[in-house]
Formats: C-alpha cells, sequence, structure tokens
C-alpha cells in the first residue's frame, strides 16, 4: 500500500482544518521527499498499540489539547446512573443531590483542573509508550505559549515534550531563542520558515460585488483585519487607530469570535466609528480571498506572537501589512519595507500616522513587493531541511 515512502507519520491535528490548512500543505510539500501522513494521531495509547507498527513516527503540532482536552474515564455515565438508580435504594436522590452538585461552575472549574492535571500524566505515559514502540517523536513549535495564556500544567507538558520529542521544528529565529529560555532541546532541531499558502485560496470575485455586499466605497482605501477574533490581536488598538483617522480610511474587521472574546464590546466600538463594517463570522477561503482582495493593506497590532500564518497568507495573496513591532515580523518584515510596516505595539496614534504613510505607497509597489516577499516562502524552498532529517531519524 505504502510502496513509494519510506517515512510514515500520524499528526496532530490532520488534514481538512478549516481555520488554517497549514497542515495540508506542510504533508503535500513532504510527500515528493518521502515522508506521508497516515492519518490524524489520535491520544489514546490503545490506538497508539494498533497504528504503532504501521508508522515511523508521530507529529504533534499543538500539544496542549491533549491534556486540556483530556477526558479520564470512558464509561458512558447513563449506565452508571442506570445502576444507581435500579440497584441502590432511593437511588434518584443520589442521582438528583448529584446533578445538583455538577451544575454548579466551581464544581465545573475544580473537575475541569482535575482532568487536566489526569492528562498531563497521560501525555507522558502516551510519550513513553510512543518510544517504547520504537517511533519517534516530532514537534513543530508553532508557539511559545497558547494565544489566550498558559498555565503551569501547560507549561509543564511542553518541558516534558521538550525532553521526549527527536525532532523539534521552529518557523524562526525567534522561535528557537524562546524556547531555549525555557527547555532543555534533547533532540534534533532544524529552522524551517512558515511556508506560504499557493494554492489554497481561490480567485476573488469583483470588487464591486465584495464592496456592494459589504456596504464599503469604492473611493476610499480600506484597511482590515481578517481571521478569528482574539484578544491578542490588539483590535482594541486598531479600532481606536481608525478612529483617529476619522473616516480618512474605511476600516473593515471579519472573523468568527473565539469563545474567550468580548465580541459585544468590538461591536460597540466598530459601530461608532464611520466608512468601518464588523462581519462576526467563519471566513471561506473564498471569503476570506475576497475581502483581502478589496483591501489596501491587513492590520496585524499584536499584542504578543511567536508565528503567525496570517501574516505569510497576506503576503500570498499580494496585500502589505501593517503590524506590531515584535520579533517574529520584525525578522519578516525588517529589510522589506514596502511589503509591510512595523509600529510599537499598543500605541494607536503611530498605528494611525503608519497607516497613512504606508498608503503613500503606490499600491503596485505595496502589492508586488508583498508577493515577491511570498516567493521567499514557497514551500518547494522552506521544506527540504525538514524532509532531510526526518529521513535521517531512521
Amino acid at each position: 500500500m505504502f510502496i513509494e515512502s519510506k517515512n510514515y507519520i500520524a499528526s496532530f491535528p490532520g488534514r481538512g482544518n478549516p481555520n488554517n490548512p497549514y497542515v495540508d500543505l506542510f504533508y503535500d510539500a513532504l510527500e515528493p521527499h518521502g515522508v506521508t501522513l497516515a492519518g490524524e494521531l489520535e491520544f489514546d495509547i490503545d490506538w497508539l498499540k494498533a497504528h504503532s507498527d504501521q508508522l515511523n513516527a508521530i507529529h504533534v503540532h499543538w500539544p496542549e489539547v491533549f491534556w486540556r482536552e483530556y477526558i479520564p474515564f470512558k464509561t458512558h455515565s447513563s449506565q452508571i446512573r442506570s445502576f444507581i438508580r435500579t440497584k441502590l435504594p432511593a437511588g434518584w436522590r443520589l442521582i438528583k443531590l448529584t446533578d445538583q452538585l455538577t451544575s454548579h461552575s466551581w464544581y465545573r472549574k475544580r473537575l475541569a483542573l482535575v482532568n487536566k492535571i489526569k492528562g498531563y500524566f497521560y501525555f507522558r505515559k502516551f510519550l513513553a509508550k510512543t518510544h517504547q514502540a520504537g517511533l519517534r517523536i516530532i514537534w513543530t513549535f508553532h508557539n511559545a505559549e497558547t494565544h489566550e495564556g498558559s498555565d503551569f500544567i501547560d507549561h509543564l507538558g511542553d518541558k516534558y515534550l521538550a525532553k521526549s520529542a527527536d525532532l523539534i521544528i521552529f518557523h524562526s529565529e525567534i522561535a528557537q531563542k524562546d524556547f531555549l529560555k525555557h527547555y532543555q532541546l534533547k533532540g534534533l532541531s532544524v529552522l524551517m520558515p512558515h511556508g506560504n499558502y499557493d494554492g489554497i485560496y481561490p480567485p476573488a470575485r469583483p470588487k464591486k460585488t465584495v464592496l456592494k455586499e459589504l456596504g464599503l466605497r469604492d473611493d476610499l482605501p480600506i484597511v482590515s483585519c481578517l481571521g478569528m477574533l482574539r484578544s491578542y490581536k490588539g483590535l482594541d488598538i486598531a479600532v481606536q487607530a481608525m478612529a483617529l483617522l476619522e473616516g480618512e480610511v474605511q476600516f473593515l474587521c471579519a472573523g468568527w469570535p473565539h469563545p474567550s472574546f468580548d465580541i459585544a464590546t468590538l461591536q460597540e466600538q466598530v459601530a461608532k466609528l464611520p466608512n468601518a463594517v464588523l462581519v462576526p463570522k467563519f471566513l471561506s477561503n473564498q471569503e476570506f480571498s475576497d475581502y483581502t482582495s478589496i483591501s489596501d493593506c491587513l492590520l496585524m497590532p499584536y499584542k504578543k506572537i511567536t508565528g503567525s500564518g496570517a501574516l505569510l497568507a497576506a503576503l500570498t495573496l499580494s496585500r502589505g501589512v501593517i503590524t506590531s513591532d515584535l520579533p517574529y515580523f520584525r525578522e519578516i518584515l525588517a529589510n522589506h519595507p514596502d511589503a509591510g510596516t512595523l509600529v510599537p505595539d499598543g500605541n494607536p496614534q503611530l498605528l494611525a500616522n503608519s497607516i497613512k504613510q504606508y498608503l503613500a505607497i503606490p499600491a503596485i509597489k505595496r502589492n508586488q513587493a508583498a508577493r515577491s516577499l511570498a516567493e521567499d516562502y514557497n514551500w518547494d524552498k522552506v521544506i527540504p531541511p525538514v524532509a532531510n532529517i526526518i529521513n535521517s531519524l531512521n
């Protein structure tokens, strides 16, 4: 069945992530080098035992999901409730009391913490069993910490994975430096810039059609914040900067709100702006392409970041960016001022000034510079070092 490849890897997540096709692009690029994604990794020791003879390695991208969403008991609660109801005297009273107890938020929070701790220890056991099965462990270090914040269990989990991994992939020098500040590198490492998004987004629909649907004008520039709405992205700073521009520039903010995000406040703020539209919904690839095509540039006034697919997506679609002056953005954009400009984070006035300065660059020059920079991150260029080192692990 798998004749042409030498390495078969189970990855978490697998293919088909609607929010980010990164995994698809990564493994599509690896395939010609003899590395195949055999399927999605399941965080289950029984699954590992059943599939280990078909694999050479497992690959983890965002490991915190393993312990954060761990469910320790697989016995159906309905079976337990049936036993209590039928076998114990006045069992219905016990069920009612239990339901009242478990409905309290304090109970759910404590149960979630207990399960997370159990998940951490199960994660350790899972990695040990992986090595016992003769499989390699690969970790792509996407984030120094999760976007909505990490706790001590997250750090313990990352620390254990760091010393268990046979290979760690970094997307930037700053990510590698951040890692070495907090963790000890036991295995091998490789620097692989985040690839671009060629082949993912369809051609944009006509500009007039998209502008009409959004209620935006054709005679004023548009700057946009696109993608999932999350607190770390500095949308509050973007809104304040737009208010300072007093309608000189139109503002489009579109994306699905993260559960932790205060969408009500953003709606109130955007409603006060002239020439501004908020679209709080999941964006299809077509919509992302459409909205990027009508934008003169994309805003990324992030408060923290280790790597950014959003940056590569913008460049891929030939749109320049205005970002916070964070190390990762600086590493990509510092020598390419026409493709993007860096602004000290947390300063709406400087962001507003930078928007006007950047838009003064002719659009064709900005767009060509962005696309040229995206070419530097073609997957055929960035993947060979990773393919070589994965193939050397056997």
